[in-house]
Parts: structure tokens; sequence; C-alpha cells
């Protein structure tokens, strides 16, 4: 039996309170990109993306998790919980990729990183005024793959680069005590997901990847039944609006339409059906007037309102028809020249998370301020409150779906493939109630086509999309360039 002298006793007892020493005085250190912007200078841990994420459909209650969080990396891919917390001995600041100069990592291991698990850690007290509610976590985005852990029991897992998600975390949570969240994320790059312009060689119009969190994470307390989301869909030659609520267990609904201070409609009804809504003498969105509705949707429950949420909604609808002989894009049955940007959202510190809510409108502001009426959000999703914006100033958007890689380093080209839908598929869901986006792209050029299969798969990825947009107001462009199919509107 080994024995252990009281020197040897206190050389350990030493060693230890140093390493927790270490971990506890570890601090977040902005690194220096080649260039930065302005809002990346001005950003401190205190600051960073402090905006209600979900404009689009709001609760009062919520807590941001962005800021500083404990990070280490793996070098292999292992998503099991990490039992000794002196081992996230790094600072990173959330909600920027692990690449990027803001999150105080800025790792160049782009290679090696495809067998790499970036691991996260934080802790948090919930509020007094979320006792007794089921608390939601959500994730803005997460690329690619991610475990979640809550107390050290598994939450749930994601796998998708660009679109939001979230977690009922209530049976994990610990009562009268602080709460521990880890997240596991594996990241290859060129894996078989669907990665935009990421490369793990960059050059020229190819650019570095973008790891881990990358956008806001929040709790959200909720009752247990409660609305998930709303998909307005409008009908300007009707004056109505149809809409459909998803909510958790079937439930009674009253929608509101508001008109600033003035009602426009009233409904009651059922979670199952579909709402339609007369608006009378509607007032059309358009880039020049960006008119918006509010909608404010709550459960009932024995005559108590139990749950609310507010959002809005636009009347408008893009279509096609003949102008002088030629065929033209028409918004609200009149001809529409669109001009505007092919906008890469591409920030040189913080890769595809923009420095700051500021920094974000600021290129917003400025395509409005050139007379541009409309942007192409290319191959990358923004949050909800970059469409917020598009919505509320009058900015259509065509949305591009993040295009997808080959094989890559795991599964086969069908994996690949059958990733590609399932994202076009959850980013239509994620952002279906916003007027402003006229058109989802769904390839572009000849980027994904994997035509040397015939046209099959392109065929697929186009009726993904067709089936997902419920609304006929709004266009599926099929291909951008390359290999036509003769699907979609253009």
């Amino acid at each position: 039996m080994k024995r252990f002298t009281l020197s040897t006793i206190a050389a350990i007892a030493l060693v230890l309170t140093f390493t927790e020493n270490a971990f506890a005085q570890s601090t977040w250190t902005k690194q220096t990109a080649p260039v930065m912007t302005p809002w990346g200078e001005q950003l401190t841990e205190e600051n960073v993306w402090p905006q209600y994420p979900r404009p689009s459909m709001k609760r009062q209650e919520w807590m941001n998790l962005n800021g500083v969080w404990r990070y280490f990396k793996r070098s292999s891919i292992n998503y099991d919980y990490e039992r000794r917390a002196t081992y996230f001995s790094k600072a990173i600041l959330v909600p920027f990729p692990v690449e990027s100069a803001l999150s105080g990592i800025m790792d160049k291991s782009y290679s090696s990183n495809r067998r790499a698990t970036h691991m996260y850690r934080r802790t948090f007290t919930l509020p007094e005024n979320f006792t007794g509610k089921n608390i939601l976590l959500h994730f803005g985005a997460v690329d690619w793959r991610c475990y979640v852990y809550v107390n050290g029991q598994l939450a749930g897992t994601h796998d998708g680069g660009s679109v939001p998600f979230f977690f009922d975390i209530t049976p994990y949570l610990q009562e009268g005590t602080e709460q521990e969240l880890q997240v596991a994320v594996w990241d290859p790059t060129d894996g078989g997901q669907p990665n935009g312009k990421q490369s793990v060689s960059p050059s020229g119009i190819w650019y570095t990847p973008n790891s881990g969190i990358w956008q806001t994470v929040w709790l959200e307390p909720v009752t247990p039944t409660h609305i998930l989301s709303y998909e307005p869909i409008p009908d300007i030659d009707n004056s109505t609006v149809s809409i459909k609520v998803k909510t958790s267990a079937p439930c009674s609904l009253t929608l509101k339409v508001k008109d600033g201070d003035n009602l426009v409609a009233e409904q009651t009804g059922n979670s199952e059906q579909t709402f339609t809504l007369s608006i009378p003498s509607a007032k059309l969105w358009s880039p020049d007037e960006p008119n918006l509705y509010d909608l404010d949707i709550t459960i009932n429950e024995e005559g108590q309102e139990i749950d609310k949420v507010s959002g809005y909604f636009g009347m408008r609808k893009f279509s096609r028809g003949m102008v002088d002989g030629h065929p033209a894009i028409l918004l609200n049955n009149k001809p529409l020249y669109m001009y505007g940007p092919l906008d890469q959202g591409w920030w040189p510190d913080g890769l595809l998370t923009p420095p700051s809510y500021e920094a974000m409108v600021y290129d917003l502001q400025v395509m409005k301020d050139f007379g541009m009426n409309m942007v192409r959000k290319h191959i990358k999703l923004e949050n909800d409150l970059w469409f917020e914006w598009c919505d509320r100033n009058g900015l259509v958007v065509w949305q591009d779906m993040p295009s997808g890689c080959g094989s890559g380093q795991i599964g086969t080209l069908d994996y690949a493939m059958e990733n590609f839908y399932r994202e076009n598929e959850a980013l239509i869901e994620a952002t279906r109630q916003h007027p402003c986006i006229g058109a989802w792209v769904v390839i572009n050029e000849g980027w994904g086509q994997h035509t040397e299969r015939g046209m099959g798969h392109t065929q697929r990825a186009v009726n993904s999309v067709i089936n997902a947009n419920h609304d006929p107001g709004r266009f599926v462009h099929a291909v951008t360039g390359w290999t036509d199919v003769e699907m979609g509107d253009f």
C-alpha cells in the first residue's frame, strides 16, 4: 500500500490550489484580426449582443447567456460531459466563433479541428420570477453538431450550422442552487454539412471556418402549454391574412391585430385551426412604405391568459406578370425593379457574427442610403434582429440556402444531401414570418448540384423548399446559374 508523507500531501494541495486559482483568474482577451472594425474595437465583455434576440415573437421575460464562458479543446471527437472544471482553462466570448479574433481564441488549426471537439462551460442562477415555469434554453446557431449538458445530464443534441434551436431543460435543473451548462461542439467544416463559404484551406473567395456557438444563447421561462411559432400568409387581393399558430399542446387561442393603437381584427379559436382575419383597406408593405400590423397571440385557459407573444406581419404579395409585353417581377401587383448587393455577411473580426447590433444595421442602412431596395443574403442565415430591421425599414430579402458541400470527411454524398434538405426546411421554418423575404434561393450557381448524378438531387432540393414555402406570395428561385432544372419561379 502506497504511503503519502505530509510533505507529499502538502505539495499535492499546493498544485490543486494553483490550478484552481489559475482557472479562476483566466480572463477573456480580445485578439487582433488583420482588420478590426470600429465596433470590434469598442467591444467589451459587458456589452456583447445584449438585445432581445427574437423580436418577431416577443415575450417579456428572458435571460441572456452571452458573455464570457470557459473553454478548452479536445484533440479528438468526444462529446462526453467533462467532470473536471479545471480543464476549461481558457475564456471565450460567446457568441463569437472560435476562429474569430473577438472570441479571444482565434483558433487557426483549421485542418486538425476536423478531428477536435470544442468544449464550452458556464454557470448561471435563475431569477426568482422564473420559478415554477418551464425553462427553454435557446441557441441562435451552433456550427455544427452539438451536445448540450445541464448539471451533468444530456439535455439534447443538434445537427445544423445556421438555424436556431432550443431544449426544455426543466427536468435537469436543480432547485435553489447555481446551474451548470456545458456544450460540446464538433465542426469538421467539410464533413458533409452545408458550409457556405467556409473552408479549411481559405483563399480567394473561400473564407475561414466558423465553428461553435456563433449566435445568442438565452433562457426563456414559459408555461407548460405555450406558443412555439406562428406563420402569417397575407392575401392582399382579398384583404385577409391567414395565420397558423404552433403550440406545445392543444389549447384555446386569441389573436388580435392592431394598427398602432387601433384594433383591426380579433378572433378566438383553437390551436388546431388556421385563423383567417379580415384586414379592411389594408396598408401594404413595400420598400417605400414598409407598413406592418402588430399581432398579439394569447393562450387562454379557464378564462385566464397563461401565455402571450407579440409579433407582427406585413400585407404584401410578390408575383410575376407581363409589363409592356415583357415578364416582370411584381410587388403588390405593380412592377418592382430590384436593386441591391450580394451580401455575404462576413466580418474581419467576428467572422459570421457581427461585432454588434450597431455594426450589423450600419451595413443595412448604407444599402438604403445608396437607394437600394433589396439584398440577396448569400449562403448565410442572419439572426432574427437582422430580418426585423429589413421588415421595419423596407428592404426586400432574397434568402440563399447555405450551400452544401460534397461528402467530405464523413458519410456519403447521400448523407450530405440529406443534411442540405433538412437545413433548408429548418431555415424556412425559422424565418417564414418575415414579410421582407421575397424569395428563397435554393442553390447558388452549380454549388452542390452534383449533376454527375443527374438532376434528382437538385429537383429534390428545390421541392424541399417549395413544399416548405406555404406563402404563394413569395418566390422560389431554384438555381442562380449553371444547370437549369426548369423549376421554381425564375
